[in-house]
């Protein structure tokens, strides 16, 4: 995949070297403009490969119509438990920053 310099040494910086075999099938479903269920064990990144369609999309927003700061873009997601959506408030943020 073409991702952002940024992003992919974000990824090993985390010691995501190669994606799990969620994350693949997860990234093709969602790149793909389908609705997922992911069921995998605890601790195989799932939320990353989650975002990252989020960031790609983000990114090439940014290129056509340029934010001014604080202003967009939105997104949503929906999470079982307030512990899942922080992770994934992090890790978005931890991306974002990478891409400055």
């Amino acid at each position: 995949m073409k991702l952002p310099v940024a992003t992919l040494q974000g990824l090993e910086r985390k010691g995501i070297l190669h994606p799990t075999s969620i994350q693949i099938q997860d990234m093709i479903t969602i790149l793909s403009n389908q609705d997922i269920i992911g069921i995998a064990f605890t601790g195989s990144v799932k939320i990353h490969v989650c975002m990252m369609p989020v960031i790609i999309f983000v990114l090439e927003q940014e290129k056509w119509l340029p934010f001014s700061k604080h202003k967009g873009p939105y997104g949503l997601s929906i999470y079982a438990s307030q512990e899942l959506a922080w992770q994934t408030h992090g890790i978005l943020q931890y991306y974002c920053c990478l891409l400055q």
